[in-house]
């Protein structure tokens, strides 16, 4: 039986729920295949240990923390560090392999609508980050991103693709309602830019030339929420946005029966990011919803998959008419027909096991040079 630590900053339960999901379907997949996993948290649960390790310029990492007993080390990307980098160069000498994960990139952007000390700690954590990691090609083996690139920081990359926990996500129910409900479920960040959709519904009414009422739904907390609260008030649309905050099973079940698109994330562009496979459009596709990106997806890449709509990279308002001409161009064979013709496509491409098999099939091969 193979050794194999998974290496992960936080708590599974820290990262939200669809990461968590993640992450725990990944060790699932693992032991399943029959490895012995182990699973290191990095972070300090002291403190004042954890505040030596940032002021050391180990931002908090404790990797002392884990033994050098594996074969394979499957790394959640943290951001590398001096400690980080020594690690991986004893796990090198000692013959195991590496992988490291990065679930956004380029990830240089994400934490841009920081402010303060958080500000500052990022800066220093990616400035760190960009020292340390030109190291990370003497050390690791592949690199699993969700990106288009065949080589970051100079190796080679496994492409996948984020997947649907379709055994735990059931199809939405088709419950009778007369307006166009859109949603989305995101912890809100400024990349999200569910400003544009806000902005082009503010335009949608003020003309009011349409008899179509057009709903969205905000699901979730998130740094960018209050922006959106005084945005919907300064353009009086309390009656058409409705912030519901976190929802989870029944709740967010209820919300998607009643929902017609999932709005995906509308202004990646504002984070450097112009590919990007969606966790939470895969969720919307388990469910059973067409989506409505801003950022191009494996879907841009399938001509014969009808129920997505793109929208442009940038700041634009988006054209809420073009919104309900795609809502009458997807329906027009029946929610029921949608839903299920959605939910077959998410099952024949987005289903977990078939996402992480590259993975898989890279660790088969490396295992069995060694047997």
């Amino acid at each position: 039986m193979h050794k194999l630590h998974y290496v992960i900053y936080n708590e599974p339960d820290k990262y939200g729920t669809g990461v968590e999901k993640k992450i725990i379907n990944q060790i699932n997949e693992f032991i399943d295949l029959g490895y012995e996993v182990e699973v290191s948290v990095l972070e300090y649960k002291n403190k004042v240990k954890k505040m030596l390790s940032i002021i050391m310029g180990n931002d908090g990492c404790n990797y002392n923390s884990i033994r050098t007993d594996g074969e394979i080390y499957y790394f959640r990307y943290p951001l590398a560090n001096r400690a980080m980098i020594n690690f991986m160069k004893k796990v090198n000498k000692l013959g195991g392999k590496i992988l490291v994960e990065i679930p956004t990139y380029p990830y240089e952007d994400e934490s841009h609508s920081n402010k303060g000390l958080r500000k500052l700690r990022t800066f220093i954590n990616m400035f760190k980050d960009q020292h340390y990691r030109v190291n990370l090609k003497r050390y690791v083996d592949r690199i699993i991103t969700y990106s288009r690139d065949e080589k970051i920081f100079d190796i080679k990359t496994i492409k996948i693709s984020n997947a649907s926990d379709l055994y735990n996500i059931s199809a939405r129910k088709n419950v009778n309602h007369t307006e166009i409900n859109l949603v989305a479920v995101a912890n809100m960040n400024y990349w999200h830019g569910y400003d544009r959709l806000i902005e082009g519904l503010y335009i949608y009414y003020k003309k009011n030339v349409r008899k179509e009422i057009v709903q969205l739904y905000l699901i979730g907390g998130g740094r960018s929420i209050e922006f959106y609260k005084k945005l919907v008030d300064k353009y009086n649309l309390n009656k058409y946005v409705f912030f519901t905050g976190i929802l989870t099973g029944k709740e967010l079940d209820g919300i998607y029966n009643v929902s017609d698109i999932g709005i995906d994330a509308l202004a990646r562009h504002r984070s450097k990011v112009y590919y990007n496979s969606s966790l939470k459009g895969k969720e919307y596709m388990a469910k059973g919803l067409p989506i409505i990106s801003g950022v191009e997806t494996e879907l841009d890449y399938d001509d014969n998959f009808n129920y997505y709509m793109k929208v442009p990279a940038d700041e634009t308002p988006i054209n809420v008419n073009d919104v309900i001409d795609f809502y009458y161009k997807i329906y027009n064979c029946g929610i029921d027909h949608a839903i299920a013709q959605i939910r077959n496509y998410a099952e024949k491409n987005f289903d977990f096991k078939i996402c992480f098999n590259p993975v898989i099939q890279y660790l088969k091969t490396e295992m069995n040079k060694c047997t």
